[in-house]
């Protein structure tokens, strides 16, 4: 049979927890004490249950609080050491790297078209295409992205005859 009324010390047996705990938690309010000094047994029980499960709840918050804490130093360290980059400097970079092959591409016409002209055979104009396509595609195939990216590219230099300028 479960009594109605228990005295703080019996309480404090049951939830093996201390009697200065006990008085602790009637002095916070969690626990309510009766007129005669008594704690109503399943009341007290139930917000002592519902303390303890608060109480974990803060500790786990708290917990997580600091891990997401943590986690944000641990990122701005690698922003700051350079493992990452912003979104924007990403976007543009890669912009420039598109750009850079876009422009590669739309020279091939012009390049392949002086090697095209009395040219009768269409494997001829074929294998002139295909030479200038793969040309393009060596060159791209090992950019220094972070030179494109920043916009330092390689240019090709012409030589136009031993001209001395005076």
């Amino acid at each position: 049979m479960i009594p109605k009324t228990v005295t703080t010390q019996e309480f404090a047996d049951f939830k093996s927890i201390t009697l200065r705990r006990v008085n602790q938690l009637v002095e916070e309010g969690v626990l309510k004490r009766t007129s005669g000094g008594r704690l109503l047994f399943l009341e007290s029980d139930q917000a002592y249950t519902q303390f303890k499960i608060e109480q974990y709840k803060t500790t786990d918050e708290k917990k997580r609080l600091e891990r997401l804490k943590g986690d944000k130093i641990e990122r701005e360290l690698e922003i700051l050491s350079g493992q990452y980059i912003e979104v924007s400097e990403a976007m543009t970079g890669w912009g420039k790297i598109v750009m850079s092959v876009r422009n590669r591409l739309l020279a091939i016409p012009k390049k392949a078209a002086p090697l095209m002209v009395g040219i009768k055979k269409m494997t001829e104009a074929e294998d002139i295409l295909k030479r200038t396509v793969y040309e393009a595609l060596r060159d791209l195939a090992n950019p220094d992205l972070v030179k494109i990216s920043l916009g330092v590219q390689k240019k090709k230099t012409k030589r136009r005859g031993s001209r001395k300028r005076k």
